[in-house]
């Protein structure tokens, strides 16, 4: 009597394991969905990076260094051109005059644009370049550029630590979840569906904190850092610049709208055909028996070509 139950249980679980596989899965039952609780999951995201508070402190700081000698290696740029521009026409005025000579000479030609233009410039008449001073500044430059690059590597290396001790504590999270859940849910669900989160979404998570974070803050530490060097050359500049910020986040925001559904049916259709191509394997024998090689090709490629689709426009 307990193997008739047991064998009708079977009988009752299998199309039930069916409907998982082949192509079940998140993509099967759900179609593009919003997230159903964003801030509890951000919530539980912060839990996991509390231990790892101080290392994103540092990426921080690392982040603003580097940014800020990013900055500022154009105005060392700037200063290089000026001492290069400044010799080019000091070599081209008169030798044993002054600069007010000179310009008082030019004046004199009818040449007053090119009077103004040297009046404000450090230019001693005949002099030349002063390579010297030009190495000066392009070891300066060089220091900085080396600076920066370094900072961001210390950012980088840091926020991977970062990244992976966070999911090395998710991924036992999940290992523990999966030993305790009972055996109706592995019926109930494909175990490529299962091995795609406990996988691909995990990886996706370690590539978004290694990624977004580090994104963010550089993106902040640019745009203040760039607003303070644009206001200290030219107020009217700037402002000129920035009547464009709000036009480019409107475009931002139509295509973010556009895409966020491509992003979220790409996660479900890679889900779906890894639950097709692990039942396809294990079940590979009981596909042969009753001769559906053909409707599991079909149903790969179908699962296939939406996964392509959808990454495609994403």
């Amino acid at each position: 009597m307990s193997v008739s139950n047991n064998g009708n249980n079977n009988l009752r679980a299998q199309p039930q394991r069916q409907r998982g596989g082949f192509g079940g899965g998140r993509a099967a039952v759900m179609s593009v969905e919003k997230p159903k609780d964003f801030m509890g999951t951000l919530k539980r995201l912060i839990a996991y990076l509390k231990p790892q508070a101080v290392p994103l402190l540092l990426v921080i700081i690392f982040t603003v260094l580097s940014v800020t000698f990013t900055i500022f290696a154009p105005k060392i740029i700037g200063e290089a051109t000026n001492e290069l521009f400044e010799g080019i026409i000091s070599k081209q005025l008169p030798a044993g005059t002054t600069k007010d000579q000179a310009i008082a000479e030019l004046k004199a030609r009818g040449q007053d644009q090119l009077a103004e233009m040297i009046s404000p410039m450090d230019v001693t008449p005949g002099k030349g370049v002063d390579f010297n001073a030009l190495l000066h500044i392009l070891i300066i430059l060089l220091v900085v550029y080396l600076l920066a690059a370094f900072f961001q590597w210390l950012q980088q290396y840091t926020m991977a630590g970062v990244a992976q001790n966070t999911v090395y504590r998710l991924r036992r999270d999940v290992d523990g979840k999966l030993a305790r859940l009972p055996l109706k849910y592995y019926d109930n669900h494909s175990h490529g569906d299962i091995l795609s989160r406990v996988t691909n979404d995990v990886d996706n998570i370690a590539h978004t904190l290694q990624q977004s974070i580090t994104q963010v803050v550089h993106a902040i530490a640019v745009v203040v850092g760039v607003l303070i060097m644009m206001f200290s050359i030219s107020p009217l500049l700037s402002w000129i610049s920035l009547i464009i910020i709000p036009l480019s986040l409107l475009v931002t925001m139509l295509v973010i709208r556009r895409s966020q559904k491509y992003f979220i049916a790409q996660w479900d259709s890679t889900g779906a055909l890894n639950g097709h191509i692990e039942e396809s394997f294990t079940g590979h024998n009981v596909i042969e028996v009753f001769n559906q090689q053909d409707k599991a090709i079909g149903r790969f490629d179908k699962e296939n070509e939406r996964v392509y689709v959808a990454s495609f426009k994403a």
